[in-house]
């Protein structure tokens, strides 16, 4: 490689270089102003009378509503996406960040456990059912006996 090729590719690595600083410092920038959006969107809605804040945001606010309800569910949850952000050497999206916030799929056996509750409180809910039935058929507020 001659001198020049060198001096060339130098300049080229550090233009490179730049870009991709740029392009770090404003995916971070972006989740920054994301979460000073939501704060200050939260303390709007504070503000505004109950009902009144679709129309607020759709007269005052230059994104969609959906944008603020993002903005504001990030602000709320700052705290776990700034662990979020420690324990990955990654720089968080917005994107990234709402992925972070959904909750992660249970353990099989966790799930297990779950729908037995589901079903254990479905049968209980069909008993009383039918214990209030029997009591307005009967007049006798005792419950039937099982058979």
């Amino acid at each position: 490689m001659r001198g020049g090729e060198v001096e060339r590719q130098d300049s080229l690595a550090g233009r490179i270089n730049d870009a991709h600083r740029a392009c770090v410092g404003a995916m971070n920038g972006a989740l920054g102003h994301a979460l000073a959006a939501g704060d200050l969107l939260a303390q709007a809605k504070a503000l505004v009378a109950h009902g009144e804040w679709g129309a607020w945001v759709a007269e005052n606010f230059e994104g969609s509503k959906r944008t603020a309800e993002i903005y504001m569910r990030l602000a709320s949850r700052r705290a776990e996406l700034e662990a979020a952000k420690a324990q990955s050497a990654a720089y968080l999206s917005i994107a990234g960040a709402l992925r972070s916030l959904t909750a992660p799929a249970l353990p099989p056996e966790e799930e297990q456990r779950q729908e037995a509750r589901r079903v254990a409180a479905v049968r209980r809910q069909k008993r009383l059912e039918e214990w209030a039935e029997y009591a307005i058929r009967t007049g006798n507020m005792a419950p039937p006996r099982r058979s």
